[in-house]
């Protein structure tokens, strides 16, 4: 992955000095010390509250108020059924590593369903 990175961030016309800070920004690894997952998970609660806040603010309706809990609870929902259901009903083989990771899923499976198959 490393060496991709750094050949995509030459093609990109990146210079060599640059090219290594490039493969450092994309070859990041999986957040595993539960201390920075649980700090991960209090930034998203604050953001979202946040957000929330100043939609309230901006417009204070029951109207926005309902809208914003029932968006929240369906992207809560379609979340959990790319994470969740995905992964251990349609296809067992697939392990999700994130929404993008989902959407080449997605799109490889289409390109491997649209191909006509070669009989040997």
């Amino acid at each position: 992955m490393l060496l991709s990175a750094g050949i995509r961030a030459q093609g990109l016309g990146i210079r060599k000095r640059y090219a290594d800070v490039f493969v450092q920004c994309v070859a990041m690894r999986d957040l595993k010390d539960v201390g920075w997952i649980r700090w991960k998970a209090v930034l998203f609660l604050i953001a979202g509250v946040f957000a929330c806040a100043l939609l309230l603010l901006e417009q204070p309706t029951l109207k926005i108020a309902v809208l914003l809990v029932v968006a929240i609870w369906c992207f809560c929902r379609a979340y959990y059924f790319v994470f969740y259901v995905i992964e251990h009903y349609v296809d067992p083989g697939y392990k999700f590593s994130g929404l993008i990771s989902f959407a080449r899923h997605l799109t490889a499976k289409k390109r491997a369903e649209g191909r006509p198959r070669i009989l040997g």
